[in-house]
C-alpha cells in the first residue's frame, strides 16, 4: 500500500470564514435610493422643464424663418407663461408623498427640500439663454435674410432674463443665424445674392463678437450659465470666432467664383 494511501480520510475541511462586512458600504446604505430618486425628480423637474423651453425655442425660430407670426407669437406667449411658472413655483409642492417619504430616510435635516436651490438655479440659467436666443434671432433674421433695418434687439432686462443668459444667448444667436443662413443658401440663388448675404452675416456677427468681446476677461464663475463645458461663456466665443472665420473664408470662394465666372464669359 502506498503510503499516501487513505490520508483524504483523515483531513479535516478548513472552517468557512465569516464574510468580511464592509462598513464603508454599511455607511453609505441608502445611497441608490438616494441617487436613483433625485435622478428622477430632476429629470422631470429640471431637465424636464429645460427640454420643453429647448422645443418651444426650436419650433419659434422655425417660424421666424417662414415668416410666420401666428406661429412666433403663439411661441412667445408659450415661451413666457412656462418661464414666469417655472420662477415663481416652490418645486418642493410638486414632490409626490411617496417620493419624499423614501427620501427622507437619506435627506440631511438641513435640506429645505429635495430639490436643491443650485440646481434649480442651473435649470433657470439654462431656460433663459434658450429664449434669450430667440429673442435675439427674432429681428436679427429679417435684417440677414433681406437686409430691412434693423429692429429694436430686447434687452436682458425686457426679456426678464439676467445678462449672463441674455450674453449667453447671444452666443448661441450667432450659430442659429448661421444655420438658418445655410438653410436659404438650399435655395436656387444668384451668386451676387450669396455674396451680399454673407457680408451682411460677418457685419452682424463681428457686431454680436464685439460685444462679447468686451467681458471676455469676466472669470468664467460670474458668466457662465452652466456646468456643462460646451455651454460656457469663453467655449461659446471661441465657436464664434471660428464660425465668423469660416464664413469669411466661404465668402472669399464666392468672389473667386465671381472672378472665374467673368473670366469665362468674357
Amino acid at each position: 500500500m502506498d503510503s499516501d494511501e487513505g490520508l483524504g480520510d483523515t483531513e479535516t475541511e478548513p472552517d468557512e470564514e465569516e464574510p468580511e462586512v464592509n462598513e464603508y458600504k454599511r455607511a453609505s446604505s441608502g445611497a441608490d435610493i438616494y441617487f436613483r430618486q433625485m435622478m428622477r425628480l430632476f429629470g422631470r423637474e429640471y431637465y424636464g422643464f429645460v427640454n420643453r423651453i429647448s422645443d418651444l425655442q426650436k419650433a419659434g425660430i422655425k417660424s421666424v424663418f417662414a415668416y410666420d407670426q401666428v406661429g412666433v407669437e403663439k411661441c412667445e406667449v408659450e415661451l413666457d407663461k412656462l418661464w414666469k411658472a417655472f420662477k415663481s413655483a416652490r418645486l418642493s409642492d410638486k414632490i409626490k408623498k411617496e417620493e419624499f417619504d423614501s427620501l427622507s430616510v437619506v435627506l440631511h435635516p438641513d435640506f429645505d427640500h429635495p430639490l436643491p436651490e443650485f440646481k434649480r438655479v442651473t435649470a433657470l440659467h439654462m431656460g433663459g439663454q434658450e429664449i434669450a436666443e430667440f429673442k435675439i434671432v427674432r429681428p436679427s433674421w429679417p435684417h440677414l435674410d433681406t437686409g430691412e433695418e434693423l429692429d429694436f434687439i430686447p434687452t436682458a432686462e425686457s426679456i426678464g432674463v439676467s445678462l449672463p443668459m441674455w450674453l449667453g444667448g447671444l452666443v448661441d444667436a450667432i450659430s442659429e443665424l448661421a444655420k438658418l443662413m445655410d438653410r436659404r443658401f438650399e435655395d436656387d440663388l444668384s451668386l451676387d445674392y450669396r455674396i451680399d448675404y454673407m457680408r451682411r452675416y460677418l457685419l452682424m456677427a463681428r457686431q454680436m463678437a464685439d460685444v462679447l468681446e468686451e467681458h471676455a476677461h469676466i472669470p468664467g464663475y460670474i458668466i457662465d450659465n452652466s456646468t456643462f463645458r460646451f455651454q460656457r461663456f469663453r467655449d461659446g466665443l471661441r465657436r464664434v470666432h471660428s464660425l465668423v472665420g469660416r464664413t469669411s473664408q466661404r465668402l472669399s470662394d464666392q468672389y473667386l467664383s465671381k472672378r472665374e465666372a467673368a473670366i469665362w464669359y468674357k
